[in-house]
């Protein structure tokens, strides 16, 4: 994905946008609404991609499982990047902690599987517990 903006005065004049289709995706949302279970697979992959966007310097600022978005193979990608934001200050707690508050209204998802994501989210930074 690409977003190139012209600024007049500080206002915004013009956008563009260049993004990849990916077909036949879904929303995590979306998975899990229709019965779909989370395995060990799926839960390494998404904690690797938000561990990812962390490790660069990045949060999210919305990360919810609506933007958590999967292709036929269970990879995941992050959309919604609108409040995306490179800080010097960590704040990836604040992105884990709304995740983990709209993957709680699922019943299918236990506390076994919020544990899992933390332990491979930990390990694909090489964090020795997890940010506060």
């Amino acid at each position: 994905m690409a977003v190139a903006e012209r600024r007049v005065a500080g206002f915004l004049a013009c956008s563009y946008q260049l993004m990849e289709e990916i077909p036949r995706a879904r929303t995590l949302q979306n998975f899990l609404r229709a019965g779909g279970s989370l395995d060990g697979g799926l839960i390494r992959h998404a904690a690797r991609v938000v561990g990812r966007l962390h490790d660069e310097g990045f949060t999210h600022g919305d990360l919810n499982e609506r933007n958590l978005l999967m292709d036929e193979q269970g990879r995941f990608f992050l959309i919604d990047l609108d409040a995306l934001e490179l800080s010097s200050r960590p704040r990836a707690a604040l992105d884990l902690g709304r995740l983990a508050r709209d993957m709680s209204r699922h019943a299918q998802v236990t506390r076994a599987h919020r544990e899992a994501f933390l332990r491979h989210y930990c390990r694909a930074r090489g964090l020795r517990e997890v940010p506060r």
